[in-house]
Order: structure tokens, then C-alpha cells, then sequence
């Protein structure tokens, strides 16, 4: 037995060690009956045997005995192989210590008997501290598994149960796990997620207003990238098949300590796509027309408050138009609210047709609609005008024929305007001031356009008319160059400049000043922009074939418009080739605004036009905001002093600053410089004096028709 306790090392089953208990005992029950007198019961003394030592005999193996149940009684608490191996041994040493009790004649056999079954109980106790120093570790390692298994399938059951989509993602972004939930509201199975990039999960990100999501700022992917929390969003998603769903989601960064610390991000959401339509539901009956599906007078409101607030830091010019349809009742009356409300949603259709983006197109009732224009002008003037022109094609719009229920039904509008600039105004007031001008348009004889300012009315009807007649003016050829004379130090002529003027068959000669803006606002420039350039290059190719006009140059203004059309320098190009001109007696006056619009393209342009020989002047120069740094890039050959400066030069100083300044830039950067506006002789010695040898004004004389310019240059 001694043998067998001592080699075995592996774990051996209880069954084992009860079959050992069994074995022993039936040897001990076998010992006592071959040798009855190994077991007296009284003591005995002699020999060297004391009472104390037979008495600590049976108290040593009575403890021993005591010892085994108690670690019998662990082992059946505990079920664990140490505990069955420390009850054995104090159950074998308990037998062991009774073999010594035989005191009168003690045999070899009894000592033999005794300290082997010590020797087997000293192995027991040796396998018992094997066990829980050795294989200890190991069970506890394997409880801790099982532990954690049961940990994880309960965490998996907990995360398969949530309503819920999470995903959970490391700090690169990918997903190490995903529920069924966000499948379900993402579109795509675990499978499919799981090692994906969040980026990739949740498809094409909307804000509420419909815009895209900005990537710099895609759920989950800020979180992963500044370790801070993102704040609960709602956002839409674009699910594979296509679909829109609306999710609430937040995300929370787990830091796991380290060298360098993980990141573990864990990304929540829900699906709220029903709540979300029943939001948008209630806030478009709250803001919206049910009929036309316009915004409502609420949400006119707001937009017109915006407005007014954009207005005060641009003080650029707003307008209302109030538009009621003529003679609605009656169509209501005679073929019913179904016909009526028909009419009206069309109406809708097209005023839209005739606003920007950024306009607003709104219904008050019955058949009153209002638009809103914003950003129209820093210009009182021209912002009616642009008014005026959306309103005439609203009002065009509303004259064209309807067809209700298969019939065709004429009708027209009555609109009133309102402009406002800035907060100025009382927002009720403005309201009012349209309605009050649409309810004159309406006592005018209805399909009329009326502004609430009556002064501006007429200014503007005039423009109106004056427009109408422009559009015949080149038909009718009633559009003339004259030619001011530009002349050097020695009064000697170096060229002309063509400017355009307007002979009106009733109200005679018209200032530029009066057409050139509307022909800009209304796009006539071009063609006769193109006119001019022709007339011009004809009137070069004619003074070519006389020597005493031959060598002069002919200065043309091109307008705003006409140099940011993408076809200009191909269209100068054409002409020059097509009157068969040098080009250098050709000059193109460009304002200094116009110009720095788009430097780069004005460059370009400018370059095209330097190459294939044209002169490039800059009019009007002082009276802009451009920088010597402009200036320089700018492909120029001249500068044109403007007239303002040129007028006080003699008796302000400001003024002859400012001209000397200009002078001596020019001068620095090689470019020719020519004053215009010079009166007097007083003016021209001052130029002259510090460095400006070109002139243009009526000390030298004044714009003329063609024939007259000829007769004084032959005097």
C-alpha cells in the first residue's frame, strides 16, 4: 500500500480512495483477529511502559480518527480530492498509532505494521499538498474559465435581448461585435457587420434638415477619435435596399489602462423612423399650407424676422410681394371649392418658378399668397427694379391659361410690393404696406403691380417704359457713338474715346446715366455691347485709310456683363478679325470693380487680349479698392485718372495727393497714365508738372458725332 500511495501522481478518482479505506480496514479487522492480545483494553505497566503512554496511545489514535470524519465531512461540503486525501491519512495514521497499543510484548510484525501504515499516511499527506499546491492552480483556472464562459453567455444573452443596436467597436474603428438589434435597424446581419467599419454600417448619415452628415463628424468615428463621449444625435441612414430610417444614437469611449491605453468605443442607437414621421407630420400641419403644401403665415413669419435680421448686417434690400388672384369667389361660386382649390395648388406650381432657393413662396388663405425675397440689392433703386421684374413675371405667369376639370379657365393677379431694409420696419407693417399696395393694384383695374412708395411707382413705371423703348433702340438705329478727343502734352490728337448715346424719338438725347442701368438689369447691353464694339472697329478700319487719323486709337468701355460672359475675348477676337483692323489701335476700358470681381479670370482674359495685340486701359482708377498688390498682376497698359479727383486738383489738396500718388504708381509699374475730366488749363499744368502727359476732357472738347469730331480735328 505504501508502494501505491507513493507512485501515484496522477489525480485518481474518490471511488479509488474509498476502495483503499475499504482494503485497509479488512486488514486491520484481519491483524486483530490472528493476534486478540495486539488490542488490550487494560494498562499495562512494566517493561518501560508508563500508564501515560499507553493512555496517549488510544488519545493519539482516537484524535486521528476524530480528524479523518472532520476532513470526510470537508470533502463532502467541498468535493475536492485534498480534502478525501487528508480524511484517508488521518484514518491510516489513526490505525498506524493503534498497532503500538500492544505494551507487554510488542512484535516485530506490530512495528512493522505500525510505521508503514505511518509512512502510508505521511504520502497521503504529501499527495493532499501535491494536489492543492499543483493541481490547484490548474482547477482554479479552470473554475475561473467556466466562470467567464457563463459570464459571456449570459453578456451575449443580456446584448441578443436588447431592443437597442450596439455595436462595439476598437479604436481603428472596426466591429468586434453587434447584436441582432442593430442588424434589424441597420439593415444588415451580425455576420455582415462584424469586421466592419462603423463608417461602413451605418450608411450615408443625414442631419434632420436632409443635408449630409459631415464625415469629420460621423457617429462613432468622433468618439474613436477624441475619446470623448458624443452627445445623443438623431440622424437618417440609407439602408442597403435603399430605405430611409431615422435612429437616436449616442456613443461612449471605454479606456482600458496600457502602454498605450485600448479604446474601445460602444456605439447605442434606436430606431425612431415613426416617431420621426409623426414629428415632421405635426411640424408641417404646424408651418405649412395643407392644400398648396406652402409655408403658412407662422412660418412666413419667421423666415420675414430672419430676413429683416440678414438685411441689418448687409444692408442689402428685401421684398414682399402680396399676389391675390382676380375674381376668385366668383370661380369658387360658379364651379365649386374643388375647382378652387385646383386653381390654387397650379398657382403654387408656378410662382415657385420665378424664386430662388432662398426665397420664400408662402400661402395666407383663400387666394393670398406672399413671396418673400431676400439679398436683393444694397441699392434702393435697383432692388425695386429686380422686385418689379420678378413680380411682371408672376403676374405674366398668372394671366396664362388653366385647365381645371378638362376646361380652360382664365385669371389673373393683383400684387402689391413692399420693400424693407434691415429691421427698420415693423414686420406687421410690412405686411400691411403690400397688401395695401396689392388692394391699389386691384382698384387700378386689377392684373396691375403697385408699390406702396407712390414716388417709386413712378420712377419705375418710367423705367419701365424707358425699358420697352430700348429694346427698339437698335432696330430703329437709334443708338449713336460720339467721340471725345484724348490728346498728349503738345495738344496734339492721340486718339478718342466712344461713348454711346441714345436719340429718343420723343424725349430726345437720353443720358447714359439714365439707360446704362437698365439695359444691365435687363440684359440689353449685350447686344448692344457687341454693337458698339463693331461701330468702333468700323470707325478704326475708316480712319486707317487717311494719314491724319491713321495713327489713332479708339478707347471702348466694356460693361460689367459683357466681360463675364466666357465667349467675350472669342467674340473681340471675331470682330477685330472680321473689319480687318490692327489691333493696337484698339483700347478696352475696364472698371476697376469689375475687374477685381474675379481677378483670375479677369487676368486671363485681359492676357488673351494683350496677346492678340488689344490695348487694356483701366477707367475710372481711384475710385475702387484695388491694391498695389492687384495692380501689379493685373495685365494693364493704362491708367485712366478719374474725373473726380481731377476737378479740385488745384485748390484740394486731398485730391492732388491723390493724383500725384497715381501718377507716380503708374509711372513705377511702366504703365501709361491719362487724366480725364480736364477743364481747365490750371488742371492740365498741374498734371503736366508732375508727370501725366495724356489728357481727355472739354478744355480739349467735348463728345461729338462722328462728322464733327473729323471736322475739328482737320482745324
Amino acid at each position: 500500500m505504501l508502494l501505491v500511495a507513493l507512485a501515484w501522481v496522477p489525480p485518481l478518482s474518490r471511488g479509488f480512495w474509498l476502495s483503499i479505506g475499504l482494503i485497509t480496514s479488512g486488514v486491520l479487522i484481519w491483524f486483530g483477529s490472528y493476534n486478540i492480545d495486539a488490542f488490550p483494553l487494560t494498562f499495562v505497566t512494566g517493561k518501560g511502559v508508563t500508564p501515560f503512554k499507553a493512555i496517549y496511545e488510544y488519545v493519539l489514535c482516537t484524535a486521528n480518527l476524530l480528524v479523518a470524519i472532520l476532513f470526510w465531512q470537508q470533502a463532502q461540503r467541498t468535493g475536492e480530492t485534498r480534502h478525501y486525501l487528508l480524511s484517508l491519512s488521518s484514518f491510516v495514521m489513526g490505525i498506524g498509532e493503534l498497532a503500538f497499543t500492544s505494551y507487554v510484548a510488542p512484535s516485530d510484525f506490530q512495528n512493522i505494521f505500525g510505521h508503514s501504515y505511518k509512512l502510508m499516511a505521511y504520502a497521503l499527506i504529501y499527495r493532499a499538498t501535491f494536489v492543492s499546491s499543483i493541481r490547484a492552480p490548474f482547477e482554479e483556472i479552470r473554475r475561473s474559465e467556466e466562470r467567464l464562459s457563463e459570464s459571456r453567455a449570459r453578456y451575449h444573452s443580456a446584448l441578443s435581448s436588447l431592443s437597442e443596436g450596439v455595436l462595439i467597436q476598437r479604436g481603428d474603428g472596426q466591429i468586434l461585435e453587434a447584436n441582432g438589434a442593430a442588424g434589424t435597424i441597420l439593415g444588415l446581419s451580425v455576420e455582415q457587420l462584424i469586421g466592419r467599419n462603423s463608417s461602413e454600417a451605418i450608411l450615408h448619415p443625414i442631419h434632420e434638415d436632409g443635408a449630409p452628415w459631415p464625415a469629420a463628424i460621423h457617429p462613432a468615428m468622433e468618439t474613436l477619435k477624441t475619446g470623448k463621449t458624443l452627445p445623443e444625435a438623431t440622424m437618417g441612414i440609407r439602408k442597403p435596399d435603399g430605405s430611409l430610417a431615422w435612429i437616436s444614437i449616442n456613443s461612449r469611449p471605454i479606456v482600458t489602462p496600457g502602454d498605450p491605453p485600448a479604446l474601445t468605443v460602444v456605439t447605442s442607437f434606436v430606431d425612431i423612423t415613426e416617431r420621426k414621421i409623426s414629428e415632421d407630420q405635426i411640424h408641417h400641419l404646424a408651418y405649412f399650407d395643407a392644400l398648396t403644401l406652402l409655408p403658412n403665415r407662422r412660418l412666413l413669419t419667421d423666415r420675414l424676422r430672419h430676413a429683416m435680421a440678414t438685411g441689418s448686417r448687409t444692408l442689402e434690400y428685401g421684398a414682399l410681394l402680396f399676389i391675390d388672384m382676380d375674381n376668385f369667389k366668383a370661380l369658387n361660386d360658379t364651379r365649386g371649392h374643388n375647382v378652387g382649390d385646383m386653381l390654387l395648388i397650379e398657382v403654387a406650381q408656378r410662382l415657385h418658378i420665378f424664386v430662388r432657393d432662398m426665397d420664400t413662396v408662402a400661402r395666407l388663405g383663400g387666394d393670398e399668397f406672399v413671396v418673400l425675397l431676400e439679398s436683393l440689392s444694397k441699392n434702393r433703386e435697383h432692388a425695386a427694379e429686380q422686385a418689379m421684374l420678378v413680380g411682371e413675371k408672376i403676374r405674366d405667369a398668372a394671366e396664362q391659361p388653366y385647365r381645371l376639370q378638362g376646361m380652360e379657365y382664365h385669371c389673373s393677379a393683383s400684387i402689391g410690393i413692399s420693400l424693407f431694409c434691415g429691421d427698420s420696419d415693423n414686420l406687421d407693417d410690412l405686411l400691411k404696406h403690400a397688401d395695401a399696395a396689392m388692394y391699389q393694384a386691384k382698384n387700378a383695374g386689377r392684373n396691375a403691380l403697385r408699390f406702396f412708395d407712390p414716388n417709386m411707382q413712378t420712377e419705375l413705371e418710367g423705367r419701365t417704359r424707358l425699358e420697352a423703348d430700348l429694346r427698339y433702340a437698335l432696330a430703329e438705329n437709334q443708338l449713336q457713338l460720339y467721340y471725345q478727343i484724348q490728346v498728349n502734352s503738345q495738344a496734339e490728337a492721340i486718339g478718342a474715346e466712344a461713348l454711346l448715346r441714345w436719340h429718343h424719338p420723343t424725349q430726345g438725347l437720353i443720358s447714359p446715366l439714365q439707360f446704362i442701368p437698365i439695359a444691365e438689369i435687363s440684359g440689353l447691353i449685350m447686344p448692344i455691347g457687341v454693337w458698339v464694339l463693331q461701330t468702333a472697329c468700323a470707325q478704326i478700319k475708316d480712319w486707317q485709310t487717311t494719314p491724319l487719323t491713321s495713327h489713332l486709337q479708339l478707347a471702348v468701355n466694356v460693361s460689367a456683363r459683357q466681360f463675364g460672359q466666357t465667349s467675350f475675348v472669342p467674340q473681340v477676337l471675331e470682330i477685330i478679325q472680321s473689319s480687318g483692323i490692327d489691333p493696337k489701335y484698339l483700347k478696352l476700358e475696364l472698371t476697376e470693380s469689375l475687374l477685381l470681381e474675379n481677378i483670375a479670370s479677369s487676368i486671363t482674359k485681359m492676357q488673351a487680349l494683350r496677346d492678340a495685340g488689344v490695348r487694356i486701359s483701366m477707367d475710372d482708377f481711384g475710385t475702387g479698392h484695388s491694391s498695389l498688390s492687384y495692380l501689379r498682376r493685373l495685365p494693364l497698359d493704362q491708367i485712366k485718372i478719374d474725373q473726380s479727383f481731377v476737378h479740385d486738383i488745384a485748390t484740394n489738396e486731398d485730391d492732388a495727393s491723390i493724383v500725384m500718388t497715381i501718377i507716380m504708381m503708374a509711372r513705377n509699374l511702366g504703365m501709361e497714365v491719362i487724366a480725364e475730366g480736364v477743364e481747365t488749363e490750371q488742371q492740365r499744368e498741374f498734371l503736366e508738372n508732375n508727370g501725366c502727359h495724356l489728357y481727355q476732357g472739354y478744355l480739349f472738347g467735348k463728345p461729338t458725332p462722328i462728322a464733327d469730331f473729323q471736322t475739328a480735328l482737320h482745324h
